[in-house]
């Protein structure tokens, strides 16, 4: 069974047209209806993008759904407080989650909050340290400094060889994780 498109605050908007001054959010709430809120000047999301906006005298994230509907009046819309610089969530996921809502019956925000399960994913990328070479030669050449360059200077990531028994599990796993570690900066470490 097709659900009806979203409407806002729980009833059905009169048929305006959509206002291109606020958009529809919903929110990773146990609601089936996404929000209209107002879009501050020189602002528009695209659907699919994260947004905090003020509910219920707290910010919540939430994704723009579409164009918000014109049936409230502009004065008792809040405005989106930011748009976040992440990746936004794209159609076809928006479609799954209409679709899993349709198919178990369940609020679309509690099929959005699944979707949204992973915050982290909303934080920018911390920040990589990573070493290049630059022109010319240091001015105090050290061995431990000219075995360095030597590695770096054919531009091939720098790979690390370890030899271990493989009989603790604990050093096992921190080898696994040194790995991991290492290969975000390009050091490839075989154990």
């Amino acid at each position: 069974m097709r659900r009806p498109p979203l409407t806002t605050g729980g009833r059905e908007a009169a048929p305006s047209p959509p206002s291109p001054a606020r958009v529809a959010v919903l929110l990773p709430l146990p609601v089936d209806d996404a929000y209209n809120y107002a879009l501050p000047a020189g602002v528009a999301p695209p659907p699919g993008r994260f947004v905090r906006v003020p509910f219920r005298g707290r910010e919540a994230t939430g994704v723009v759904w579409g164009a918000g509907l014109g049936g409230i009046e502009a004065a008792r819309l809040k405005a989106v407080a930011a748009v976040l610089d992440a990746p936004p969530m794209t159609a076809p996921l928006r479609r799954l989650v209409d679709w899993v809502a349709d198919y178990t019956l369940a609020p679309r925000g509690s099929v959005l909050r699944l979707a949204m399960s992973v915050p982290a994913a909303l934080r920018p990328p911390p920040l990589r340290t990573a070493w290049r070479r630059g022109p010319g030669a240091p001015e105090r050449m050290t061995e431990a400094r000219r075995r360095v360059l030597a590695l770096l200077a054919d531009g091939r990531p720098l790979e690390i060889i370890v030899e271990s028994a493989g009989e603790s599990t604990e050093e096992t796993d921190v080898l696994e994780l040194v790995a991991d570690s290492w290969l975000d900066i390009g050091i490839k470490l075989h154990t």
